[in-house]
């Protein structure tokens, strides 16, 4: 039962959210929305996750993944993305949720008793 309902909270969690590309340029993303994290993808094709992002003048300062803080100047940046809720996959996390509690349930009635 317990594998069950970590199978069923990994993929409802996996499905809630994506990366979404920013149509907008990457400093005025940052000042304007605030984002905890951005995904940024450079020229050479590297995709860097940055927290707690800001600006610097030209440059993107942030803390990168096992490193200390990193500096990206703007004219580095292909892409700037953002995590956003995903409408749909959060409604199939749902349902597979539910539909997870009514086979756990089922399987408790067949092994013992249920009311």
């Amino acid at each position: 039962m317990r594998r069950a309902f970590l199978l069923l909270l990994t993929v409802h969690l996996a499905g809630c959210s994506s990366w979404q590309v920013q149509p907008i340029a990457p400093a005025r993303l940052i000042e304007t929305e605030r984002p905890d994290r951005v995904l940024l993808t450079l020229h050479d094709g590297r995709e860097v996750i940055v927290a707690s992002p800001r600006m610097d003048g030209d440059s993107i300062h942030g803390e990168v993944q096992l490193g200390p803080d990193r500096a990206f100047h703007t004219s580095e940046v292909d892409q700037i993305a953002v995590r956003e809720e995903d409408d749909r996959s959060g409604g199939i996390g749902v349902m597979a949720g539910a539909l997870g509690l009514i086979v756990i349930a089922g399987l408790v009635c067949f092994v013992g008793t249920c009311w």
